[in-house]
């Protein structure tokens, strides 16, 4: 899960690392009520966009005015970019930039920790043709951060005043730690006119296998992962849902099958209505899926393709038949389902007055068919 920058600057205070005071957060509208009679300088940054800077998306401001002015003229340059948001911020009187960060070191299965004299929107340049301005050091897990290890690699990277950087590693790592991060990122760290080091910007990334540990970000993440009702209720059963804008439902096992069932649809002519990856589901599992993807607004027809290995056509097929005895459709269903007692499958559809369409082919040209009608 990637935080955005006003959510990572949010703990980083909790934790004492300084950030510039936030003016205002959030979309266009929200932000323009903020800044009106606002008289500080201010930088204007759109959020979730990998070097913005290089990209002429970040505007400074003398004022509130101006920064509505400015606003209006970043909001028109964010074509091709997704806008998650804008934050506006007073600016902060910078005389040093610095940089840095720590992640994983896979290799090794440890964090690491990564500094630079350089900070700002070059760093990967630095990082290759400066050795001099760029240190780093492994950080073990069983003793955690050691304070002169550390203080060695600032100075290796050409930071003066080591002990003063220390304090903002430290903070840094207890919030790696804390909130099991797979990267945390402040460029710049930059010394301010009162030689304060500030967060400029900060970049927060969690382990989503972490996610359970923080409810808080974990329904956050959620709210922002799923687009609608159906994706929620889908990854809750540990199932691959994508919306689609066709009209032919489709419930599938395995991500090779469901794609390959997308495409073949489309080369028939006709509209999946979603994307579906069920895997080695069984007979209740079938029945749920039908049960949430029947809800779904403007279906003509639901296609069910399953291929039974591990798992057996006549517990899917059971599924399918508990399902037909419990609900009324107002769609048509096509089913095709091939591999692992298929037959005794095919018995079992019969009884809930479906045929057991056993060519990909047909089935999917009857599916098509019924879609157009």
């Amino acid at each position: 899960m990637k935080l955005l920058e006003n959510e990572s600057k949010r703990i980083f205070r909790e934790y004492g690392i300084s950030t510039p005071a936030e003016v205002a957060c959030g979309s266009r509208e929200e932000i323009f009520a903020a800044l009106r009679g606002a008289k500080e300088r201010m930088v204007i940054k759109p959020m979730g966009i990998k070097k913005r800077g290089k990209a002429g998306l970040i505007e400074f401001a003398d004022s509130g005015e101006d920064a509505i002015k400015k606003l209006d003229a970043l909001d028109s340059k964010m074509h091709g970019h997704e806008n998650v948001g804008f934050i506006v911020e007073e600016r902060v009187d910078i005389r040093k930039e610095f940089y840095v960060a720590v992640t994983i070191d896979y290799a090794v299965g440890e964090p690491v920790l990564l500094v630079s004299s350089e900070g700002g929107m070059d760093i990967e340049e630095v990082a290759k043709e400066d050795k001099k301005g760029f240190s780093s050091m492994p950080i073990s897990l069983i003793d955690g951060l050691d304070r002169e290890g550390v203080l060695d690699t600032l100075r290796n990277a050409g930071i003066e005043d080591a002990d003063a950087f220390y304090g903002i590693v430290e903070k840094a790592y207890k919030i790696f730690l804390d909130y099991d991060a797979e990267t945390l990122e402040i460029n710049p760290v930059a010394l301010d006119s009162r030689g304060g080091l500030v967060a400029v910007d900060a970049v927060l990334n969690i382990d989503d296998a972490s996610l359970y540990r923080h409810a808080e970000l974990e329904t956050l993440n959620n709210e922002r992962r799923y687009k609608n009702e159906f994706e929620r209720e889908m990854a809750a059963q540990g199932w691959a849902y994508l919306e689609l804008e066709g009209n032919i439902g489709i419930i599938s096992s395995g991500a090779g099958l469901s794609m390959s069932t997308l495409d073949l649809i489309k080369i028939y002519g006709g509209e999946p209505a979603n994307f579906l990856d069920m895997a080695q589901v069984d007979g209740n599992g079938i029945k749920k899926g039908l049960e949430i993807l029947s809800r779904k607004k403007g279906m003509k027809v639901i296609f069910i393709n399953l291929v039974a290995g591990l798992n057996r056509c006549d517990s899917m097929a059971e599924g399918v038949k508990a399902f037909m005895a419990e609900n009324t459709l107002d769609v048509p269903v096509v089913v095709r389902m091939v591999g692992n007692r298929s037959e005794e499958g095919a018995r079992v559809l019969r009884e809930a007055g479906l045929e057991n369409i056993e060519s990909l082919e047909d089935a999917i040209t009857k599916a098509i068919a019924e879609s157009k009608k």
